[in-house]
C-alpha cells in the first residue's frame, strides 16, 4: 500500500491566496487539513470547495499550537506543511511520492523561493523541513517561527533529514503583504513574550531584529542582530543571516564601512557563505575601492551558490555576481572584463537581459562594436528565438551596425517592434539624457557619481509607480537596466 500524505495548513482571511495553494497541492496529497483561526472572508468556503476538512481553532498568539491542531487530526502517513500564500511547483507530486517511498528518512527539506516582486523571478532561497512522518510525538515547538525538528530529534536522536528536489514558491513578500504593520506588531508581541520566558535566546533575538528591520528601524534591528550572533553557541543558518541582515541595516543607515565590516566578521565564521562576499563586493564597489570589490566578487564567483541550509538569493555566486563583476569592469574601462563577465552572466542564466543590455550599451559608447560582434559570434550560441532577442536588444541599445551584421550572418530579419527612446515626450527626453550620460558618469569622483545615481534612480523609481503607456514602460525598463550601480535584475 502506498504511503498517504496529509497537507496541513493554518489560515485566517486568506481568500485571495488559498485557492492557488490548494490547486497546486490537491493533486499531490491524499488529505487536505485546514485549521481556520477566525476568518471573516471566503477562506473556509474556498477550502471546502477543494475537498478540505476545515477545523476551527481560537487564535492564542501561538503558531505552534495552531499547527498542532491540524497534526492531531491528520490521518496520513506523512505530513506536508504549507501556508496559504505558497504553492507547490508543477513537478511536486512525483517528487513527493519519491520521497515518501524512502523509509530511511524522518523528514525532508524542501527548497522555498521567497519572491519580492510580481514582475521578477528574483527570490530569496532557503531550505526548511516541510515534509515529515506523522507521529503523535512529532509536534511543532515555538510560538513564532515554529520548528518541527526538535521534537523529531527528541524522539529519535539519530533521525535523518534528507534533501529533496521539492520546490515551494512563497509570495507573502510581494506587494503590500510585507508592509502590513499589524503582522509586525503581532510578531513583536509574541517575541517579547518569548524573550521574557527565555531571556537572551539568540533565535528570538534574531527574529526581533528582523521585525525591527521590517518596521523601518534599522538602528534597533542592528542591536538585536549583534546580540543574537554573539550569544549563539552554534553555527545555525540564522546566525549567518544575522551577519548579513546587520550589514543590510548599516547600509540602510548610510554607513558602508560598517556594512562591509559586518560582512568581514561573518566571513570569518562562515567562510562558505557566498552572500557575504557578494554584498561586501557591491559595497566596496559603491565606495570606489575597485581592487577590494574585485577580490570579494571573484571570491563569491569561485564559491558559487552557497550550500544548504544557508539562505541565499537567486543568482548570487552565479549570474548576479558575474553581472556585478561586469559593471565593475565597466567602471574600470576594462573592455575584456566587460565582455567576459557579462557573457558569463548570460551563460549562467540564458534568459537574463540586463547583462546583454549593459554589454551592448557599453561597447556602443566605447566604440567597440567590432569586438562585440566578434565576441558574440565566438562565445554566444543562442537558438532561433534567442538570436531574434539579441537583435532586438542590440537595436534598443543603439548597436545598429552589429545588429545589421549579425542579421545577415544569422539570416534573420530585424524586428520592426523594437522599443525606441523617443524624444517627443518629457519622459523620453529624460531617459535619453540618462542613457547618454551614464558612460561619462563612471569617470567622476565617488561623491559626484553617487549624487548622479541617486538623482537618476529617483527619476526611474517615480516613473515605475504609475506607468501606463507601453512605450513609457519600455523606456523606464531600459533606463533601469543601464543605470550604473542599480541592479538591473530588480
Amino acid at each position: 500500500m502506498s504511503e498517504r500524505i496529509s497537507l496541513c495548513m493554518i489560515v485566517r482571511n486568506e481568500a485571495d491566496t488559498i485557492e492557488r495553494c490548494l490547486r497546486s497541492a490537491a493533486p499531490a496529497v491524499d488529505e487536505l487539513i485546514v485549521v481556520d483561526t477566525g476568518s471573516t472572508d471566503d477562506t473556509v468556503r474556498i477550502a471546502r470547495r477543494y475537498g478540505a476538512v476545515v477545523f476551527s481553532a481560537e487564535w492564542e498568539d501561538d503558531f505552534a499550537a495552531a499547527r498542532n491542531v491540524g497534526l492531531e487530526r491528520a490521518t496520513g502517513d506523512w505530513i506536508l506543511v504549507l501556508d496559504a500564500d505558497e504553492e507547490l511547483a508543477e513537478d511536486a507530486p512525483e517528487r513527493l511520492r519519491a520521497c515518501v517511498r524512502d523509509r530511511s528518512c524522518s523528514g525532508y527539506y524542501v527548497t522555498i523561493y521567497n519572491y519580492f516582486h510580481s514582475f521578477s523571478e528574483d527570490a530569496a532561497v532557503h531550505s526548511s523541513i516541510r515534509l515529515f512522518r506523522n507521529d503523535p510525538r512529532h509536534r511543532f515547538e515555538g510560538a513564532i517561527h515554529e520548528q518541527i525538528a526538535p521534537s523529531i530529534l527528541r524522539r529519535d536522536p539519530r533521525a535523518v533529514f534528507g534533501g529533496s528536489d521539492i520546490v515551494v514558491r512563497h509570495y507573502g513578500y510581494v506587494g503590500d503583504v510585507v508592509a502590513d504593520r499589524r503582522k509586525v506588531e503581532r510578531n513583536m508581541r509574541i517575541l517579547r513574550r518569548q524573550l521574557r520566558k527565555t531571556p537572551g535566546d539568540p533565535f528570538h533575538l534574531y527574529n526581533m531584529g528582523v521585525e525591527w528591520a521590517r518596521a523601518g528601524r534599522p538602528e534597533r534591528a542592528v542591536r538585536y542582530f549583534r546580540a543574537a550572533r554573539s550569544r549563539a553557541t552554534c553555527d545555525a543558518p540564522f546566525v549567518a543571516l544575522a551577519y548579513k541582515y546587520e550589514a543590510f541595516c548599516w547600509r540602510k543607515m548610510g554607513d558602508v564601512e560598517k556594512a562591509v565590516f559586518s560582512c568581514l566578521e561573518g566571513i570569518k565564521r562562515f567562510p562558505s557563505y557566498t552572500d557575504l562576499f557578494h554584498y561586501a563586493g557591491l559595497w566596496e564597489m559603491e565606495a570606489g575601492r575597485w581592487e577590494n570589490a574585485e577580490s570579494f566578487l571573484t571570491s563569491a564567483y569561485r564559491l558559487g551558490p552557497p550550500p544548504a541550509p544557508f539562505q541565499t538569493e537567486t543568482g548570487i555566486g552565479a549570474h548576479k555576481t558575474c553581472f556585478s563583476l561586469g559593471i565593475l569592469a565597466e567602471c574600470r574601462r576594462d573592455d575584456i572584463g566587460v565582455l567576459r563577465w557579462h557573457l558569463e552572466a548570460v551563460r549562467l542564466d540564458t534568459s537574463a537581459e540586463p547583462p546583454l543590455c549593459r554589454l551592448f550599451r557599453y561597447m556602443h559608447c566605447a566604440d567597440r562594436e567590432k569586438q562585440l560582434a566578434a565576441a558574440l559570434l565566438k562565445h554566444f550560441r543562442p537558438d532561433q528565438a534567442g538570436k531574434q532577442r539579441v537583435l532586438n536588444l542590440l537595436e534598443a541599445c543603439g548597436c545598429f551596425r552589429t545588429a545589421r551584421l549579425l542579421s545577415r550572418i544569422w539570416g534573420i530579419g530585424r524586428s520592426k517592434s523594437v522599443p525606441r527612446l523617443r524624444r517627443d515626450n518629457p519622459a523620453g527626453e529624460e531617459a535619453s539624457r540618462v542613457l547618454n550620460d551614464w558612460h561619462v558618469s563612471a569617470n567622476r569622483d565617488t561623491s559626484s557619481r553617487r549624487r548622479w545615481v541617486r538623482a537618476a534612480s529617483r527619476m526611474v523609481d517615480a516613473r515605475l509607480l504609475d506607468v501606463r503607456s507601453p512605450e513609457l514602460r519600455a523606456i523606464v525598463r531600459t533606463v533601469r537596466l543601464l543605470l550604473p550601480w542599480v541592479d538591473g535584475f530588480v
